[in-house]
This record gives structure tokens, sequence and C-alpha cells, in this order.
């Protein structure tokens, strides 16, 4: 009986509905891309600036997913017809502490109260630095490192150097960590795993540069070396891409005291094509952490991905083959988003994103 056959008639005997999905078509896979959100999340609570090695932390965090029961069985029950041993339950009980609970209205004082404190300090950020002509500058470029990292080098060469192929978060934080290591004064350069950027967050009066994903497969540049402060620059290759998310990921990393954040998005090279735009992507962190303009620079598009990979062999990311631009006549777009609470993030539609 072919496989096929075969498949069918299990799906047929335990009833499984039979969806097909394709890696940049995730819809018909909602559970296993809720499934990888979570853990993602997880990897990103727990980097504590060690992004480069977050493989290290996935038994755990796996350990931890599958003890969990969100249904009326754990997976890990699921799997081997029992709960797991937790460390607690090996090393005997833990003594109990009695904690008395809180009175209501103890709570609801201490949270009016610290409100009113934190928007008392937001109150006077804001006054200093609203309607301020401060341009975040003292970025220079850093003495480049060879970064020992060119063990999975080879991972990447069937992606990196293959046609139409679009890089994956692996390749990207790739070529952060190898930017980190020759720039170390640039804020910014997280793994794009920590989703909403939530650990290191920058001063506003630090530069930094930041890759971030939009709308599932696309890569942009954003930055805001060269801007006033409380505004970002996104440079992308392929239009003005914004989604709430990737709006809520901005504030976030610029971390503004202010009531309002403006994106702007400068008229860069646009690609051809729709899958090189993690390779725009990284050639314009680069360069602006080298201290250059990405709106003045052309890249030669057919010999970015053999460039990026011979990068990465050598260990030491170099500027890529590129033609000089006259300044443009263009209009920037721009948006202007409220930032609200502690967090310093966005509100759209009265809903507010990335949690606060």
């Amino acid at each position: 009986m072919a496989t096929s056959q075969v498949n069918q008639t299990l799906f047929e005997n335990f009833g499984v509905k039979h969806r097909i999905t394709s890696a940049y078509h995730p819809q018909t896979n909602g559970l296993d891309e809720r499934t990888d959100q979570t853990l993602k999340r997880a990897i990103g609570k727990i980097l504590d600036g060690h992004q480069e090695r977050w493989e290290d932390k996935l038994k755990e965090i796996v350990f931890a997913h599958n003890s969990c029961a969100s249904t009326r069985y754990s997976p890990y029950r699921l799997m081997y017809g029992r709960e797991p041993w937790l460390l607690s339950e090996i090393m005997g009980d833990l003594p109990e502490v009695e904690v008395a609970d809180p009175d209501a209205g103890d709570v609801e004082k201490y949270i009016q109260a610290r409100a009113e404190k934190d928007g008392e300090t937001f109150d006077k950020e804001e006054d200093a630095l609203e309607e301020s002509d401060v341009v975040i500058t003292g970025v220079q470029p850093g003495k480049a490192c060879a970064a020992l990292m060119n063990r999975r080098v080879e991972d990447f060469r069937a992606m990196v150097l293959g046609q139409h192929t679009w890089l994956d978060d692996k390749v990207i934080d790739h070529a952060h960590a190898l930017l980190k290591a020759q720039h170390a004064n640039i804020g910014g350069l997280h793994a794009t795993t920590s989703l909403a950027l939530l650990s290191t967050i920058p001063t506003p009066a630090q530069g930094f540069v930041q890759i971030l994903n939009v709308s599932a497969n696309h890569w942009v540049t954003v930055s805001n070396i060269g801007c006033k402060v409380g505004t970002v620059n996104v440079f992308d290759s392929l239009g003005q891409h914004k989604t709430e998310d990737f709006i809520a990921q901005v504030t976030c990393l610029l971390a503004f005291p202010g009531k309002s954040v403006q994106l702007q998005w400068p008229d860069v090279q646009q690609q051809a094509g729709v899958s090189d735009c993690g390779l725009f992507a990284i050639a314009n962190s680069l360069t602006l952490c080298r201290g250059e303009d990405p709106s003045m620079v052309d890249y030669h598009q057919a010999a970015m991905r053999t460039h990026l990979f011979a990068s990465f062999q050598a260990g030491i990311l170099t500027p890529f083959p590129s033609t000089a631009r006259g300044p443009t006549a263009k209009a920037v777009h721009a948006i202007e988003v409220d930032v609200h609470c502690l967090c310093r993030r966005t509100i759209r539609f009265g809903i507010m994103v990335g949690g606060g």
C-alpha cells in the first residue's frame, strides 16, 4: 500500500482533518505556529545577552512547556503515560511560607501612587526631550575583530547562496552577532527570536541598529542613528511595510519617554524580486554601523549573496559591493504613533499591542 494511502487510512480512523501547509503560508498550521510563538517568547526571556547560544536553552524550555497542562493532560503525560518528576519532588518537600493576602484597598492605593509617581517622571523627561533638536550621534565604526562563530557557516550555505530563497532568523542572528563583535558600541542587534525585545533595551540617547521581521517573511532595518530624539528610521527595501506588532517592537526598542514616536521611511534602494530583503537588511545595518547613510548607497544586488557568505566564512562583515548615489528629492514617508504606560509601547485601535 502506498504511503499516501496508509496516511489517508490513519487520518480517517483517527478523525484527523489533513491540511497542507507551506513555509511561507503558515495560516493552516495555527497550532504549531502558536507553539513556536510560546517557545520564542520563552527563549527571549532567558537569553540574558547570550543570543548566539540560544539553542543551549531549548532543553529546559521544552521540558517546561511539556510539563504544563493547558488541556486535561500535559504533553509529557500523553507521551510517557505519567507526569514528569520535578526538582522539588526529587529533593523533597520545600518549606511552606505563609503569605498574607493583601488588602484590596492597599493594593489599589499602591497602584495609584506608583502611577502618579511614574507619570511625573515621564513628564519631566518629556519636557526635556520633546521639541528638542538633539540628534543621536557619537556612533563611530568599532574596530573589526574576527568572531569565533564559523562552525555554523556551512549550515547557511544553501540558504545564503541559493537564488530566490529567504534568509531565516538563524542567518539574521548570525549577522547580528558578527556586527556586535565588530561594533560593540552600537546598541540593539538583539536576537530576532526575542520577539518583543524586552531585554537590554537601550536608553533613548544611545544609537541602535536592529533587523526586525515584518509580515512573516520580510526583513527591515530600524535605527535611531542620525535621528532627532523620539524618531526612528525604517530602511525597507520593498516598500513601506508596517504592522501593529512591528510598530510595538520599534517603540519598545526606542523607549522614548514622550507621548508619541515618529517612524519615517527614508528613500533607499528597492530590491528586484521579493526574496532578497534579508540581504538588504544586513547590508543596511552594516552601513549604519560604519557611520554611513544607507540612502546614499546602491548595492550590487547580483553580488550580495556571494559576498555575504564570504563574509560569514571570514568571520567579519565587510561592506557590500555598491555604488554611491546622490541625494534624492523624494519626500520621506512618516507616521506618528502614541505611546503609553511604563513599557513605552504603542496602542493602536484601542488595543494594547504586545502587552505592557
